[in-house]
C-alpha cells in the first residue's frame, strides 16, 4: 500500500510540474495472459496466410491449364482470351491480398514483440524466433510469393495476347482431300479362237 500511494503520489506531482506521467503498465499476470494470447493470434495470422497463399496458386495455375486447353482444342481463341483474360485479374487480386495479408501479419508480430519486450523476454533472447537480425537466410517467403504470383499473371498476360493475335490471323485450312475411285476388278480377255460346236447324236 505504500509503495502504490509513493508511485500515485509521484505522478501527481510530474503532472503538476508540467511533466509527463510515467505509463503504468497491467501487473505481470495480466501481461503474461496477453502474452499467451498474442502468441496463439500469431501463430494463426502464419497459418491463414499460408493456407491463402496455397489456395491462390493452385487458383492461378488452374486458370493458366483451363486457357491452355481451351486454346488447344477450341476454334475460336477469343474464348481462351478471355479465360486468359479472367486468370490475369485473379492474379493482380492475389498480389494485392498478399499485400494485404503479409499487413496483418506485421502487426501480430508487431504487437508480440513489444509485449516480449515489457516481460524482458526480447533481452534474454527468449522471444520470437523473427525477432533475430540473422534469423532470415535468404529471401523473405512474402517476396517469393510476389515473385511466383508476378510471374503467373506474366503467364497469364501472354496467353490474352496470343490468343487475340489467334483471332485476327486464323489458320489457314486445309483443302479437301480428293477421293480417289476404287479400283475395278480386270475383265478376262476374250479369246479369238472361235469354239466348236458338239455335234449331236442321230
Amino acid at each position: 500500500m505504500a509503495s502504490s500511494g509513493w508511485l500515485l503520489a509521484l505522478a501527481l506531482a510530474i503532472k503538476a510540474l508540467g511533466g509527463v506521467a510515467p505509463k503504468a503498465y497491467p501487473p505481470r499476470a495480466e501481461m503474461l495472459d496477453l502474452y499467451k494470447a498474442a502468441i496463439e493470434e500469431y501463430r494463426f495470422q502464419v497459418k491463414l496466410n499460408a493456407d491463402r497463399s496455397r489456395d491462390y496458386f493452385v487458383a492461378n495455375s488452374a486458370i493458366i491449364a483451363a486457357g491452355v486447353t481451351v486454346l488447344g482444342q477450341a476454334r475460336v481463341p477469343l474464348l481462351a482470351a478471355g479465360v486468359f483474360a479472367v486468370g490475369l485479374i485473379v492474379s493482380v487480386l492475389s498480389i494485392l491480398g498478399t499485400h494485404t495479408q503479409h499487413a496483418y501479419y506485421r502487426d501480430r508480430r508487431n504487437w508480440t514483440k513489444s509485449l516480449e519486450r515489457r516481460l524482458g523476454y526480447a533481452d534474454r533472447g527468449l522471444g520470437l524466433p523473427t525477432a533475430g537480425k540473422h534469423a532470415r537466410r535468404g529471401p523473405a517467403v512474402t517476396t517469393l510469393n510476389y515473385v511466383i504470383l508476378g510471374l503467373l499473371c506474366g503467364i497469364n498476360l501472354m496467353g490474352a495476347a496470343w490468343s487475340l493475335w489467334r483471332v485476327g490471323h486464323p489458320e489457314p485450312t486445309a483443302p479437301p482431300a480428293a477421293v480417289a475411285p476404287a479400283p475395278t476388278a480386270p475383265k478376262a480377255p476374250v479369246s479369238a479362237v472361235p469354239s466348236r460346236a458338239t455335234p449331236q447324236r442321230p
